[in-house]
């Protein structure tokens, strides 16, 4: 049954609803363990909008309760009750409208994080997977419920009337039924530990976005104003460099020839127009296409980087590049991003990624969504994200080299246990481990003096720690720190006798996660996330035996049309999902144990906040995987 509860007398009844007050709303929640909850709004910002409707029930009653400040009041003893399991869906929403109003619920059942955690590794696309794990997909799911959600962009417009009255009972008439359902599976596969967790961690993040953090106008604008004319010397000084290295071959005719030298007729966002000049100076812009499988052209920074000493336009134009990017992923959009009623900017966060991390802004490359997680480490662009008011301050807290101690943890590396053991100095762990892979060329230099004395050395040893640490090779350190091939296996096979133990473990877990198909993160959480294909890389696994290799050396010789078309685009295909499958292994069960650690923390800092009153007085201004 549909109840509906209004300061707002309605001259006539309704054959959708029955009448009901605030009193007969809390006697009915009385005895209640779990009350599912949904809102409607007038629109997405907490501080410019407002509460249309509170939705309170179960599967057997409904109450949608119209929001008025008296009994919103009214209400309050029923949501401070700390002995009730509030279940929403997507509740960092509906959280930021309650914590507006000083209203901090205790305990959040969230059967959409629910969903993300159950089937955590499917759909990958943001957008998509929010769709999929919308309530109507949820509601038809667990409950054979068909929810018509077409009324809710006219919500807005057309006010409580009867249809949305009877729309919003059915968003929370079916939230505990889903959670019933949803905790058998919860339950079979162990993963109570991570949806704890992250329902405790809702409140946090919903609480970071209402908090905001605080953009210094005026530093930001010196900022883009010294970045732009960055850009615009890297821009004139390419221009200058071709027109004297070729003359007027790419100048317009029209300048005089002042002009040409500060204007050749060169688009350099035009990659059509640049990869000419560079094949003319001699660099191979030939890659192949991973989608393809084709060679193209491309100039890339991480192709073309590898050819620096070519020519000297190389490093200007990666440098250009860099300073472009500057210019159009932090400039104007930050300001625009500023919320006039707090002064502020309230990014989004999404709770979990494939990885089990958090992650900030769309996703997407065509819009202007901020990402607060990937600024600039430069001073003068952190240095924008200042305290408020003079009487605040902001403090930043990290954990220190989180996911290297993850990968001790795991490893149980005796090397790296003894280098994180010693507190006796201050010691440097890219120095440490350039000791370790570089024995003779550091014999007689002290960890300390490495940076000074060997920088070179000490950087590799960090771009093979990155590289090895997230799956890769010799030829990935190759490629990513310019090298050879050889010089590429040799630091990585340095490595890896340096620590023996971490490539005893690599060995042990990468052939688990590819039997298993999916990355068990950790005993503490026991979450996990799955390979989406994996029923795929089964299928070639099985087709892909003695005989078929047989078949594959035959046709491979001959090279027969069979085997282009069906042998090497097989073969190249298992490989590259055993490959998705292995990096996975290494990379998640590090990445995912240590957002949880940071989850954690943050959940742990949030009820401190609670605890001592603080509420929007200490305010947590950004979360970046593993830093508050």
């Amino acid at each position: 049954m549909i109840y509906f509860c209004s300061d707002q007398k309605r001259v006539e009844g309704s054959s959708v609803w029955k009448e009901t007050s605030v009193q007969n709303i809390l006697s009915y929640f009385k005895n209640h363990k779990h009350i599912a909850l949904d809102t409607e709004t007038s629109g997405l910002d907490p501080y410019s909008c407002e509460l249309l409707s509170i939705q309170l029930g179960d599967f057997e009653n409904q109450f949608v309760v119209e929001y008025s400040p008296k009994i919103l009041e009214g209400l309050k003893p029923l949501f401070l009750r700390k002995d009730v399991v509030w279940v929403l869906q997507n509740a960092k929403f509906d959280l930021q409208f309650f914590y507006k109003h000083d209203i901090i619920l205790e305990h959040i059942f969230d059967t959409f994080l629910a969903e993300s955690i159950i089937y955590c590794g499917y759909d990958d696309v943001k957008l998509s997977n929010y769709v999929r794990k919308s309530l109507d997909v949820l509601a038809l799911k667990y409950c054979g419920a068909l929810l018509n959600k077409a009324i809710r962009g006219t919500i807005n417009k057309v006010g409580l009337t009867d249809r949305v009255i009877e729309y919003g009972a059915n968003d929370v008439k079916y939230l505990i039924p889903i959670m019933t359902s949803q905790m058998v599976k919860i339950k079979e596969d162990n993963l109570w530990g991570a949806v704890k967790l992250d329902n405790k961690f809702v409140r946090v993040l919903a609480y970071i976005e209402f908090c905001g953090i605080y953009l210094n106008v005026e530093k930001w604008k010196a900022k883009m104003e010294d970045d732009n004319q960055k850009l615009s010397d890297m821009e004139f000084a390419l221009n200058k460099w071709v027109f004297e290295k070729f003359g007027d071959k790419y100048v317009n005719k029209q300048l005089d020839l002042f002009s040409a030298a500060k204007r050749c007729s060169l688009n350099w966002n035009s990659a059509k127009q640049i990869i000419p000049i560079f094949k003319e100076l001699g660099v191979d812009t030939r890659v192949k296409d991973k989608k393809t499988g084709r060679m193209k052209d491309s100039i890339e920074a991480k192709h073309i980087a590898k050819q620096v000493s070519v020519s000297p336009l190389i490093q200007m134009y990666i440098d250009y590049k860099k300073a472009q990017k500057l210019v159009t992923t932090y400039g104007q959009n930050f300001l625009d991003a500023i919320n006039p009623k707090t002064g502020r900017i309230h990014a989004t966060f999404w709770q979990i990624m494939n990885t089990g991390r958090t992650s900030s802004g769309s996703g997407d490359t065509d819009d202007n969504s901020i990402n607060l997680q990937n600024i600039p480490s430069d001073k003068v662009t952190r240095g924008c994200f200042t305290n408020q008011y003079e009487d605040t301050i902001l403090v930043d807290c990290d954990y220190s080299q989180q996911e290297d101690r993850m990968y001790t943890q795991l490893s149980q590396e005796p090397a790296l246990i003894d280098f994180y053991n010693d507190t006796t100095r201050k010691r440097d762990g890219h120095s440490f481990t350039a000791k370790l892979c570089f024995p003779k060329e550091l014999k007689d230099v002290p960890e300390e003096e490495v940076k000074h004395v060997r920088p070179d050395l000490r950087s590799k040893a960090k771009g093979a720690k990155f590289a090895i640490l997230f799956g890769g090779v010799g030829d990935t350190i190759a490629r990513n720190l310019g090298l050879s091939k050889e010089e590429g296996d040799e630091v990585y096979d340095a490595y890896m006798k340096a620590f023996p133990k971490l490539k005893a473990y690599f060995d042990y877990i990468k052939p688990v996660v590819v039997k298993n198909g999916y990355v068990h993160f950790n005993d503490i959480t026991n979450r996990r996330s799955y390979y989406q294909v994996f029923d795929e890389y089964q299928r070639l696994e099985r087709t892909i035996n003695r005989q078929w290799w047989e078949q594959f050396k035959q046709h491979k010789l001959h090279q027969t049309e069979e085997f282009l078309t069906y042998y090497k685009p097989t073969c190249k295909k298992f490989f590259n999902m055993r490959g998705d499958l292995e990096r996975m292994a290494l990379n998640y069960r590090c990445q995912g144990s240590s957002s949880d650690m940071s989850k954690l923390a943050g959940v742990w800092f949030f009820e401190w906040i609670i605890k001592e009153n603080l509420f929007d007085k200490v305010k947590i201004s950004n979360f970046v995987h593993d830093s508050l």
